[in-house]
């Protein structure tokens, strides 16, 4: 299986193939695909666009698009300093 990942306009584009010269079945489906992204430090989003590729029939290749996923906003804590009466003595 040949994977390559590019990136363009906020969205991962993701072709595959599978090899046509072995004896076993090999595919890729969505679920193979996120699973590499994953593992390869990308963040995928939605999937805008789906595909398999199965060396079993004529489909050898596929395409699948993701949004990339926007980071999430960082929760700023404020760090106050908590006030304490003074004690009278």
């Amino acid at each position: 299986m040949n994977i390559s990942v590019t990136q363009k306009n906020g969205q991962l584009v993701v072709n595959a193939s599978v090899n046509s010269n072995t004896d076993q079945k090999d595919s890729v489906y969505t679920r193979h695909v996120l699973d590499y992204l994953n593992k390869n430090g990308y963040k995928p989003g939605k999937c805008l666009k789906e595909d398999r590729a199965c060396n079993r029939n004529n489909k050898m290749s596929g395409q699948w698009i993701f949004e990339l996923d926007k980071p999430s906003k960082s929760v700023v804590s404020s760090n106050r300093a908590k006030r304490t009466k003074k004690s009278s003595a």
